[in-house]
């Protein structure tokens, strides 16, 4: 079973843990959802949009620094536990859905990280 799969080339693994770009993180947040709920810092896809030109620097920074291991991921990785209705007079907390609303700097990362991944999915993941 595991004979048959896929490997990465030299330049292929070079490619993958390449130092993110500006390029990518813009390519990921346009591809993003517009209508994704904010997190607990209550910033949306659309004011990251906005407000890209004056943002795009200080971003890159985080990135570089999850790269480079010196980002502190407790302040990004947490979200907050809502609950959702299933039906319109829910009383029971069976009829409810939760949620976790995540920071929208860490749906980014998850995003550019996904994007770059899938990249190579093909070569690595059997279609069969």
């Amino acid at each position: 079973m595991w004979q048959n799969r896929g490997k990465l080339s030299e330049e292929d693994a070079q490619e993958l843990i390449r130092p993110f770009s500006i390029e990518e993180i813009e390519r990921a947040l346009k591809e993003m959802d517009p209508s994704s709920a904010p997190g607990p810092y209550e910033l949306p896809v659309g004011f990251y949009r906005e407000f890209w030109e004056e943002i795009k620097d200080t971003l890159l920074e985080m990135f570089h620094d999850l790269y480079s291991g010196n980002l502190n991921l407790c302040r990004l990785n947490y979200g907050l536990i809502s609950l959702i209705p299933k039906l319109k007079e829910a009383n029971n907390i069976k009829q409810y859905r939760p949620i976790c609303l995540l920071n929208m700097d860490y749906k980014l990362f998850t995003k550019v990280l996904t994007m770059r991944l899938t990249t190579f999915a093909d070569k690595l993941i059997s279609a069969t």
